[in-house]
């Protein structure tokens, strides 16, 4: 199953751009004006219960229509092999990354997180799954951790491979803060040190991704 999410910014209800989607066929229809508090309360629908086990890993691509293709087939194709293993949910999120966006990141200096303009469009992966029993982790960790090995694999055969991990869901087992490049790593380092000389913000919470410390575990699945 599939399923888009959809955003535009003017309170418009039937905003033409999101016509072609308008036209299919869909099992559910959110769309509509709503409040933040109506917002976070669709998203928190069908989430999974409280005290779920939990995994996220994200990847990114350049934006490539066959590599997209590849991807979809790929994740079907590994979801198939944990079939018989008890989930709440396994989904691969597709988000672009549009020229406009990465234009946009340029204003004011720049942002650290090292995408180039001129090698977008990009699109970020992010893989969520959730599950009851503690016994099936490796099974979840193996599958979405097979997935990204082998469309990493493709993009890079095909010159599409990219760095940047996105922060919000990148796993345990990655270090979303190296990928942005040395240079915009040294950057925030050197920040850090110029306004948090005593690195309050790297030791007073202890989880998180900290500028000093890389992926929280070092070795995964």
């Amino acid at each position: 199953m599939s399923f888009a999410n959809l955003h535009y910014t003017k309170p418009i209800a039937d905003a033409p751009v999101f016509a072609p989607w308008s036209n299919i066929t869909a099992i559910d229809d959110t769309t509509g004006l709503r409040p933040m508090s109506g917002m976070a309360d669709l998203l928190n629908q069908g989430a999974p219960a409280p005290g779920a086990y939990q995994t996220w890993w994200g990847i990114s691509l350049k934006m490539d229509r066959s590599l997209l293709d590849f991807t979809i087939a790929t994740f079907y194709a590994q979801e198939a092999t944990v079939a018989g293993v008890e989930k709440m949910l396994l989904i691969m999120a597709i988000q672009p990354i549009t020229t406009g966006a990465l234009s946009a990141m340029q204003k004011n200096g720049g942002n650290a997180l090292g995408l180039d303009p001129s090698g977008g469009p990009y699109f970020v992966l992010n893989f969520n799954a959730a599950w009851n029993n503690t016994i099936d982790e490796p099974e979840f960790h193996r599958v979405i951790s097979t997935i990204i090995r082998l469309i990493k694999a493709e993009a890079r055969e095909r010159g599409l491979d990219n760095d940047f991990l996105y922060l919000n869901y990148a796993s345990e087992y990655q270090d979303p803060i190296g990928s942005y490049g040395a240079a915009n790593k040294a950057r925030l380092q050197a920040v850090s040190r110029k306004y948090d000389p005593a690195q309050v913000f790297q030791k007073l919470q202890p989880g998180g991704f900290k500028l000093f410390k890389g992926a929280p575990k070092r070795s995964g699945p």
